[in-house]
C-alpha cells in the first residue's frame, strides 16, 4: 500500500475511532464512503483487475467477520468498517490486517477485563463461545448467547486502526 493510500485511510480510520470511542458505534455512512472509495479509486487505478482485487478483499473480510458478527463476538458496524477496508486492499494484504487487527483487539480485551474486574465472567464467555462452536461442528443445534453487550463492548476501531497500520509499517508477515 502506498504512503499517500494510507495516509488518505487513515484520515477514516481516526474519525471511525473518534465516533467508536464516543458513542460505541461507527455510522454506516463512514463505512459506505471508505467503500465507494476503495471500490471507484481501484477501478480509476488499474481498471477490471483493481477492482477484482478490490472485491476479492471484502470477501476475504466479509468471510472472516460475518460469523465474528453472527456469534456476537463483533459489532455490525467493526465487520461493515473491515469489509469496507479490504476494498483498499488486496485479500493477502486483508488476511495480514486482519491478524493484526485479532492481536491489537486481543490486547485491548485483556486491558479492558482488567481495568473492569471481569476476568470470570470473561473467561467463562470465551469457554461459552467455544463449546457452541464444537456443538455447531458436530450438527448440534445451537441457541447463540450473546453476553451482555454494555458490559464487555469496547471500541473495537481502535484494534482496526492498529490492524492497517501495523499490516502497513510492518510488512508481510508471510508470502503467498
Amino acid at each position: 500500500m502506498t504512503t499517500e493510500k494510507i495516509l488518505f485511510l487513515s484520515g477514516f480510520l481516526i474519525l471511525a475511532c473518534v465516533f467508536d470511542v464516543r458513542s460505541r458505534r461507527i455510522p454506516n455512512g463512514l463505512s459506505a464512503g471508505v467503500l465507494a472509495c476503495g471500490i471507484v479509486l481501484a477501478f480509476v487505478a488499474a481498471g477490471f483487475q483493481g477492482l477484482g482485487s478490490a472485491l476479492a478483499g471484502a470477501l476475504v473480510a466479509l468471510v472472516v467477520m460475518m460469523p465474528l458478527y453472527v456469534l456476537g463476538m463483533m459489532g455490525a458496524g467493526d465487520a461493515k468498517l473491515m469489509i469496507a477496508l479490504g476494498t483498499w486492499l488486496n485479500a493477502a494484504i486483508m488476511v495480514e490486517t486482519l491478524l493484526y487487527t485479532f492481536m491489537a483487539g486481543a490486547l485491548l480485551a485483556l486491558v479492558a477485563m482488567l481495568l473492569r474486574g471481569g476476568w470470570g465472567v470473561g473467561l467463562s464467555n470465551v469457554r461459552g463461545l467455544f463449546s457452541r462452536m464444537l456443538m455447531r461442528i458436530r450438527g448440534a443445534p445451537v441457541q447463540i448467547v450473546v453476553p451482555d453487550q454494555q458490559t464487555y463492548r469496547f471500541p473495537y476501531a481502535l484494534a482496526i486502526a492498529a490492524g492497517v497500520w501495523l499490516a502497513h509499517l510492518n510488512g508481510p508477515l508471510f508470502s503467498i
